[in-house]
């Protein structure tokens, strides 16, 4: 081969970084630029007697024929994990190349050029990816079968003992003195306060694995409100502690998820009966009409929260006390599925307090666009015989 041609290939390819070697018709390597000699350990000198056609290893991969073809017809071929025997031959570890083929005449020569790219790191990150997302599908199956088994095998015999503590409770309430009836009394709030520690870590898993599903109905605000304050009446009046609720006259129709919206409303009107000692509970509804939006506030006049601790009131399992001898009982979970229900229908939930003083919890929801005529009632589903409370 001519002087001239060879200079011509240095100065086309030496200071290229990838290996890059010139094959002739013969299959004799008539030129290599540093990056193959470095790779190869050859220099073409040491490689006159070697041809590339009859490389055993490149026969038996088939990648001879892509060569050969590539005489033939021109055009661009690849070859995926390229070897040849010079390169096993060596004792270092064999790269994982991608070598693309292409024709090279000058004059009525006819050459292939073999342009290797060292794709091993690509290749080794994206088994690593591979990994990490089969291990993370594993981790999702085994959580969902898990929370599956704890739904099952946790929640439907709890919710059996429930059952039957009360009507025990019930059944026998005249039957036994008052001390043995502390123990039916604390086998009832034991279990309802497991039962619904569970039924809690459960939608929260839900929700923060986008499982969780909404069954979105428009409902009175005002009706779904007086329905959740009804059922904390006894709770308050055992603490001595006034609850109030103010409606707006007018419904307030909003597109919501029933059992979230009463989830939500009923964790925020339990932590305010619990953190209260004395004092007062009010609720109140009204609107924000330029912003289309419902508003709904919880204020008591309990134990407040700290600036330090605000940062994390919406946190999971976050609680202003963690000693063993706490006060009040919980998991931490209340508020922040709180949150999370109101923010999965379109709404927020706002904090404002002062230690010793007490707390307000401001929640908003968009109010529907359902259009209600002026002197109809909305069927909403709910038992509407609150219309008393004040």
């Amino acid at each position: 081969m001519a002087e001239s041609f060879i200079r011509y290939f240095r100065m086309l390819y030496d200071q290229i970084p990838f290996p890059i070697e010139i094959v002739n018709f013969e299959g004799k390597i008539v030129y290599g630029n540093h990056a193959f000699t470095f790779q190869w350990g050859f220099n073409i000198s040491e490689l006159k007697e070697y041809s590339i056609f009859n490389d055993a290893v490149l026969k038996e991969s088939g990648a001879h024929k892509a060569i050969l073809e590539t005489f033939e017809k021109g055009g661009y071929r690849f070859i995926n994990n390229f070897a040849d025997s010079l390169l096993k031959s060596r004792e270092s570890t064999i790269p994982i190349f991608r070598t693309k083929l292409f024709q090279s005449s000058i004059e009525d020569q006819t050459y292939v050029v073999l342009f290797h790219e060292d794709q091993t790191e690509v290749i080794l990150a994206e088994a690593e990816v591979k990994k990490a997302r089969d291990g993370n599908k594993e981790a999702e199956r085994l959580k969902d079968t898990f929370l599956t088994v704890l739904s099952h095998e946790l929640r439907t015999p709890l919710n059996i003992v429930l059952g039957y503590s009360s009507i025990i409770k019930e059944s026998m309430k005249d039957k036994i003195n008052s001390e043995d009836r502390i123990y039916l009394d604390n086998l009832y709030s034991g279990s309802e306060r497991l039962y619904n520690s569970i039924t809690q870590m459960l939608e929260f898993a839900q929700i923060e694995a986008g499982n969780y599903i909404l069954n979105l109905e428009t409902v009175d605000l005002n009706f779904v409100i007086k329905n959740c304050v009804e059922t904390f009446k006894d709770s308050a009046k055992e603490k001595n502690l006034d609850i109030k609720v103010t409606c707006l006259n007018s419904n307030i129709f909003v597109d919501v998820d029933v059992q979230s919206l009463e989830n939500a409303l009923n964790n925020l009107l339990s932590n305010a009966i619990k953190f209260t000692r004395q004092g007062f509970i009010e609720v109140e509804t009204s609107l924000l009409e330029e912003r289309e939006l419902a508003v709904c506030r919880i204020k008591d006049s309990g134990i407040g929260i700290s600036t330090e601790y605000m940062d994390h009131l919406f946190r999971p399992f976050s609680q202003e006390d963690l000693n063993i001898g706490r006060n009040f009982e919980g998991n931490g979970l209340g508020l922040a599925l709180s949150k999370r229900y109101l923010e999965k229908m379109g709404g927020s939930l706002l904090v404002d307090s002062i230690k010793g003083v007490g707390s307000t919890f401001t929640f908003t929801l968009p109010i529907s666009l359902k259009t209600i005529k002026p002197g109809t009632k909305e069927k909403s589903g709910l038992n509407d015989g609150f219309d008393k409370v004040s």
